[in-house]
């Protein structure tokens, strides 16, 4: 498949099947993104395969409370970033 067909037929997936995904399959997704480009050629990646069902869980919720602290923590800088300095200019 040539590079325009892939772009042309990209569709996004919303919905998922509840079964485990085969483990070549994984590996076959990860060996592509670790050739993939990186800044400065840095390739600094790092893979962990979280199969276990409860473990999944537990690091959604804590993906959802990191998301909510991050959010905050941007609005307070937001805010601090629009106070005008000596001169009357905003930052």
């Amino acid at each position: 498949m040539d590079v325009s067909a892939a772009i042309k037929g990209r569709r996004s997936a919303r919905s998922y099947k509840d079964q485990e995904v085969e483990s070549d399959k994984i590996e076959k997704v990860l060996e592509a993104g670790r050739l993939s480009p990186s800044a400065n050629n840095r390739q600094e990646w790092k893979f962990i395969i979280v199969k276990n069902a409860e473990t999944k869980k537990k690091l959604a919720r804590i993906e959802k409370m990191a998301l909510r602290v991050i959010t905050r923590f941007l609005e307070g800088i937001q805010l601090s970033v629009r106070s005008e300095d000596d001169h009357g200019f905003s930052r």
